[in-house]
Formats: C-alpha cells, structure tokens, sequence
C-alpha cells in the first residue's frame, strides 16, 4: 500500500531514519552463539524474509590475522573495528532466497595460526511482498529485437558490477535516504504478472518527487556507471566496497561520471522520469554481495564506523 505524505511529513520520516540510526548500537543483538577461542559470534536476527539485511559481528579477545565467512555459498566480507577486536559484515538475504533455515560459516586464523571455526544458521521465510495482476497491450511487454539485444548487454554490465567486490570499505557510518520526497511507495519486493506471465520482482524502493529534486549519493563511494539504459534511464551506480552497491535510476540530470569518489550527501543528479516510467520519481536499490535487498533495511543495521 502507498503512503501519502506533505512535504513536511517527508522531511520528519528523513530525520526519523536518521534517529534511529544514532541509536541502534552494537551489543544489541537477536542471538549471541558461543564459538571456539571464547570469541562471540553475534546476530542481528535469526529469523528474516526474503530481501532483508542482517548484521553479524564477530568480537575476539586478542587480535586474529584473518577472518573469512560463507551465507550457504555466498562469501561474507568482514570490515574490522579500530582496536582490531571486532568484525563486522553485512549479510544480503535476496528476494529468491529459498525458504529454508540457511547456515552461515565464518572461520578464522589465530596470530598463532591455529585456525578455528563458528556456525550458526539463519531462518529465512517468505517475504510478504504484492502481487500486481495487469493486463496490457503486448507491445508494452515485448520488446523489439534492438531493444531486447540493448537490454541484455546492459544486464550482463550490471551483473559483472554486482558479481566484483573491492576489497576495501569506502563508507564509514550511518546511510541516508538520498532524496527528500513526497512519499514512499513501500513497493520494494513487489511482483507483477503481466498477460499472466510472472515478472521479476521490483528490486528498489520508490521515492515520487518532483522533477529536479537533488539526489544525494547515500554513503561515500565510488561512481561505476553514469549513464542511460534502456529501463531505468539515466542511472548511477556507486561501489561502496565489500560487494555493496547502490543503484540511482530514473535520473533527469546526472552530475558526476564513472570514477568519481562521491562523500556522503553529495549531489549525484536530479530526480527525473527517463527510462520506462510514467512519472518523476528516484528508483532507490541495493545489491549486497550480489543480493537485491530492501535499502531502507541498511538504515537500521548501520550507525558506528
């Protein structure tokens, strides 16, 4: 369901986003698992839905010189605390996740170098998502062979950004929502079945805003691709390290171009309607080591360096 908000009411859910994130601290945690080496392996939740985020944290009692992890298959990327003695990682649950209780595996290697291990799973149930049923002229779901064979080549750019992890964090603290808008759609996760064929669900959250609002880079980071395609129009994507992305589509200006170290709250663009779209708006996603994950999620996860 969409929520309608004044301009007003927009600027108090910024600030509230904001808030909460000052207070969300670490030792805050659904579960703490006891592992080898009285080290404490902690948890966000151990219950989650389809697109959801967790934070994992790993404390040691004396510094270690590597730490490595897995979600199933899917490699975990560790950023390390200033006095050494924590680490910590963001766990991307995607929208296909399969239903299914999911281990997670860290291990990790002694000054010593013994190397010791932690386990503890994670029990992701199906998120409760719309479902949107349209019947359309065929002409608006096929596309023409040029524009087919454009949208593949920019699927597979995409997926080579998704599937490279820079090994270094760019961002540090807090994220911000990277417009001030008249509402939020809350259509994340959304699916529609168009002609009764199923469609990939929505991957981003909606921000409806007035043509030339400023979007703001959400975290520090660096500009991959600034540039138009074919759906999402005038597009930005930033790397903020360790397998994290963010995605700004939909863009009627863009103000910076591939290479660009952005800071937090930098101006990237302007809200616009290119693309496929019927109307202003900023497509806001997340891909977190290759998952489509929900970004206002990262909001509450993420508040200390």
């Amino acid at each position: 369901m969409t929520k309608n908000y004044s301009p007003i009411q927009s600027c108090f859910i910024f600030f509230k986003f904001l808030f909460i994130c000052l207070l969300i601290k670490p030792g805050l945690w659904a579960e703490t698992f006891p592992c080898d080496g009285k080290v404490k392996f902690n948890l966000s939740n151990t219950e989650v839905s389809q697109g959801s985020t967790l934070l994992l944290e790993l404390h040691f009692p004396n510094k270690i010189t590597k730490v490595a992890g897995k979600l199933e298959n899917r490699d975990l990327y560790f950023w390390v605390s200033n006095d050494g003695l924590t680490y910590q990682s963001l766990v991307g649950i995607d929208l296909d996740h399969p239903i299914k209780p999911t281990p997670i595996n860290v291990s990790y290697v002694l000054a010593n170098g013994t190397r010791l291990a932690c386990k503890s799973s994670v029990r992701v149930i199906r998120g409760s998502y719309a479902v949107e049923r349209l019947t359309v002229n065929k002409k608006f779901v096929q596309l023409s062979e040029k524009n087919f064979s454009r949208y593949k080549l920019e699927s597979r750019e995409l997926k080579r950004f998704w599937q490279t992890t820079t090994p270094k964090r760019l961002w540090a603290g807090k994220f911000n929502i990277p417009v001030i808008a008249k509402r939020v759609s809350e259509n994340f996760g959304r699916r529609r079945v168009l002609n009764g064929e199923s469609r990939s669900p929505h991957s981003g959250e909606d921000f409806p805003a007035d043509r030339g609002t400023p979007v703001y880079a959400a975290q520090r980071g660096q500009v991959v691709m600034a540039k138009d395609l074919f759906f999402s129009g005038n597009t930005v994507v930033l790397d903020h390290g360790l397998g994290l992305y963010t995605l700004y589509a939909h863009l009627n200006s863009l103000n910076t171009k591939r290479g660009d170290v952005l800071a937090r709250g930098q101006t990237l663009g302007t809200v616009g309607s290119t693309g496929r779209v019927t109307g202003p708006h900023l497509h806001w996603g997340i891909r977190l080591n290759g998952a489509r994950v929900n970004p206002l999620d990262l909001m509450d996860l993420v508040s200390n360096p």
